[in-house]
């Protein structure tokens, strides 16, 4: 067979095969990125939802039922420090687009805890307004929406765990 032949089709065989390996291999590469996107996005997003509902449960809650109990028997409103207007998610919003390297169905439930997170910082900045008005009118709402506060709240930290398990996985 003539040589040059021979060149022309081992040169077309070399051209395949490296590019399939490299195929592979740009492939490999991609998904090994991706878990490493994966695992670093999980972590911090576990370490956030941690350090926030750990928070939550051990000082908001406990001051919470403090201000129910004297807003039921003194009929008077405790200050109410928290008033839910500083970022308490830092970390998930300098995230942003990143968190769309987890799972979908985990994304969901990550973008549902903090959204409902900021939902109930908003309740926060309400029963601090009702403090600073101190008006007798309001004592009944503003035990109405404390007692929702607590249970919301306290359902935000039970969601916290499953959450974080979750995220342990990637």
């Amino acid at each position: 067979m003539n040589p040059f032949w021979n060149q022309l089709y081992g040169l077309i065989a070399g051209g395949f095969v490296g590019g399939l390996a490299g195929f592979v291999t740009n492939r490999i590469q991609g998904r090994f990125q991706m878990g490493s996107a994966r695992s670093s996005v999980a972590r911090a997003l576990r370490a956030e939802i941690g350090a926030l509902s750990g928070r939550i449960e051990k000082e908001y809650l406990v001051r919470l039922n403090i201000e129910i109990e004297v807003l039921k028997q003194q009929r008077s409103y405790p200050s109410h420090p928290f008033r839910g207007l500083r970022e308490h998610a830092q970390i998930f919003h300098a995230l942003g687009p990143a968190i769309g390297n987890l799972p979908t169905a985990l994304a969901k439930d990550v973008v549902c805890w903090y959204i409902s997170l900021s939902i109930y910082q908003e309740r926060s900045n309400e029963l601090h307004e009702l403090s600073i008005t101190n008006s007798p009118d309001f004592i009944d709402y503003a035990i109405e929406v404390s007692e929702l506060q607590h249970a919301s709240f306290a359902q935000l930290v039970e969601m916290a765990c499953p959450l974080i398990q979750k995220l342990s996985r990637y």
